[in-house]
């Protein structure tokens, strides 16, 4: 069985993405030190660049993708800065993907642009809220 910690200690949990930009009014509240993960999202910079080689995050990326499906949670990955898009790296990811954790959704994002970086964090809890509500269909 594999075993997965997540360790966040002292640091602060947001709530609300406006937390950042109005921070007075919100309450800072530090990260407890259990909490429960309903799902992963993914984050994968497919821009392109000349002093971050390619295969070193879809290395990482195969290393990890095992671990989080065995977890059984849902993924969502987020292709970021598709603004300034290098083809072959989406298309690395396409296929890591598919090679590991199919049935995950992939959501292309530019902050610059503001394009789809609401869009993964609301598939993520659309497919969370659908697989609690499986199980709890199951249940009753």
């Amino acid at each position: 069985a594999a075993a997965t910690k997540l360790s966040s200690s002292g640091k602060l949990m947001y709530v609300n993405k406006d937390q950042i930009a109005l921070p007075t009014d919100y309450a800072v509240e530090s990260f407890p030190q259990k909490f429960v993960v309903d799902g992963f999202l993914v984050v994968c910079d497919v821009s392109k660049t000349q002093y971050r080689p390619a295969d070193r995050q879809m290395n990482l990326l195969a290393k990890l993708l095992p671990i989080l499906v065995k977890q059984k949670k849902p993924i969502v990955f987020a292709a970021t800065k598709c603004d300034d898009l290098s083809q072959k790296l989406l298309e690395d990811l396409e296929a890591a993907i598919v090679k590991h954790a199919r049935g995950s959704l992939l959501v292309q994002t530019s902050a610059l642009e503001a394009v789809n970086v609401d869009a993964a964090f609301f598939l993520l809890e659309q497919l969370q809220t659908q697989r609690s509500s499986r199980f709890v269909g199951r249940i009753s």
